[in-house]
């Protein structure tokens, strides 16, 4: 499958791949601040182009959690 977005939800506890092993949080302020754009789905789920590149760059996001057990594994000021 060829995907042209990033898939995300939008609140914590939302409905994630059950396969996930991380869940990353996006600051979505600070990444429309940095031009990346967000849309909804017909279906309703949140997309994005990412920026230029294609990707959500890492200093927009907010932290990185593991999936199994709710760790936080990096926080906004490690990126």
């Amino acid at each position: 499958m060829s995907r042209h977005h990033v898939h995300m939800f939008v609140e914590e506890g939302g409905i994630g791949r059950q396969d996930a092993e991380v869940n990353i949080h996006v600051d979505v302020a600070k990444a429309h601040a940095a031009g990346i754009e967000f849309l909804i789905s017909e279906n309703g789920v949140m997309l994005s182009t990412g920026g230029t590149s294609g990707v959500i760059p890492a200093k927009c996001f907010h932290k990185v959690v593991r999936a199994s057990d709710g760790e936080i594994l990096n926080i906004a000021d490690d990126f």
